[in-house]
């Protein structure tokens, strides 16, 4: 009995089809109370990832995520800020961190990937988007908390937050060409003021792809890049669809063998300077 209680707990996946699917990036996971103050409650929504090569939405597909949050803010987004550059947005207007949040990683994992290899690419990953933060004196994502060598992506409790923000790789099912996705909670709608992010888990897809150093391994998905791509989503920021900005870290897609996502462009530094520029 004990032994096949192991292997589920091994066969363990995120299977979208769950969820409830909103837009064809976007799959809404529940509404749930707040980690920290019972008396509000979040809304859980994963953001997907997926393969150039599988269909991921152009900038007029009219489901896309940041049509969805548009619609749905139940208030005027109306602040001052600096301009908004074609390249990049939030998921939703003023949904940001509003205090610092460190992370830790579920680093056991099917391709033998080193937790020194793992720890260095996620910690740089989240080290660019810390950089681009600089300007607004905000610190917004990290320390690295822990590395949990026991633990993979598939113990990464999804279906409401618990506190703790995650990073592993595991297996998801029911979006073809999935890459990986980042679970934000937060609250998105609304008054800006009560505008929020508590919580992220991000899990990287070791069952369909591989992962590794793209520029030492051809044939692999660059895993700095794929992190620092999803860290945008877990800083709040949404996919980029449109191709003329295909060289952004947060456009939408990805190959194999990429390592630009791991350079953050200017608009994604602006982008996220943007959601968390302090207007007093």
């Amino acid at each position: 009995m004990l032994l096949l209680l192991l292997i589920a707990a091994v066969a363990q996946c995120i299977s979208l089809h769950k969820y409830k699917q909103i837009a064809h990036d976007l799959y809404h996971m529940g509404s749930h109370p707040h980690p920290r103050d019972p008396k509000k409650r979040v809304d859980g929504y994963a953001m997907i990832h997926c393969h150039r090569k599988a269909f991921c939405g152009t900038v007029e597909h009219s489901t896309s995520a940041s049509v969805h949050f548009r619609r749905n803010a139940s208030s005027p987004a109306h602040r001052k800020r600096q301009a908004l550059p074609q390249c990049a947005g939030p998921i939703a207007d003023g949904a940001a961190w509003k205090t610092p949040s460190g992370y830790y990683i579920n680093a056991r994992n099917s391709q033998q990937l080193s937790v020194r290899f793992l720890t260095a690419a996620i910690e740089e990953a989240f080290d660019a988007w810390g950089c681009a933060l600089r300007k607004t004196k905000r610190f917004v994502i990290g320390p690295l908390l822990g590395v949990r060598q026991d633990l993979s992506g598939h113990d990464i409790y999804i279906d409401a937050p618990d506190g703790d923000n995650v990073i592993g790789l595991g297996t998801v099912e029911g979006k073809h060409g999935t890459i990986a996705i980042t679970i934000v909670w937060g609250s998105f709608g609304g008054p800006l003021k009560d505008r929020e992010i508590v919580e992220f888990k991000m899990i990287l897809d070791e069952t369909h792809h591989r992962f590794g150093n793209a520029s030492v391994t051809r044939g692999v998905f660059d895993l700095g890049s794929t992190v620092t791509h999803e860290g945008g989503h877990a800083h709040g920021l949404r996919d980029i669809y449109t191709s003329a900005c295909s060289h952004v870290t947060m456009f939408s897609s990805s190959v194999e063998n990429d390592i630009k996502k791991r350079t953050l462009a200017v608009d994604d530094i602006a982008g996220i300077q943007n959601l968390y520029f302090d207007e007093d």
